[in-house]
């Protein structure tokens, strides 16, 4: 089970543990609690930083590349998928048998 501590700011699976910023651990948390959901951008922006409104920066598309990232490493069954023009989801992935 993919965790998430943000207190200690570590992500862990399968008994590997990562040390992870504070940003991308809230963003992750983010989207596990609504996984399975579309969460859109502003959303994200007024969860995570407090914005009414999309400053016109890429640091969603920054953090969600370090968060795929992170979970290729620790061989998740998840992924980020990127639904234009809707937001974001954390879904399972479906991995076929060799």
């Amino acid at each position: 089970m993919l965790t998430v501590d943000v207190s200690r700011r570590v992500v862990s699976f399968n008994q590997l543990h990562f040390p992870v910023k504070a940003t991308p651990s809230r963003i992750l948390t983010l989207l596990l609690r609504n996984q399975g959901h579309v969460v859109s951008r502003p959303t994200i922006y007024r969860e995570i930083w407090g914005y009414q409104f999309d400053p016109g920066t890429k640091i969603i598309d920054v953090q969600i590349c370090y968060l795929r990232k992170l979970l290729k490493t620790l061989d998740a069954p998840v992924e980020i998928k990127t639904f234009r023009g809707k937001g974001l989801c954390l879904q399972l992935t479906v991995r076929r048998a060799a």
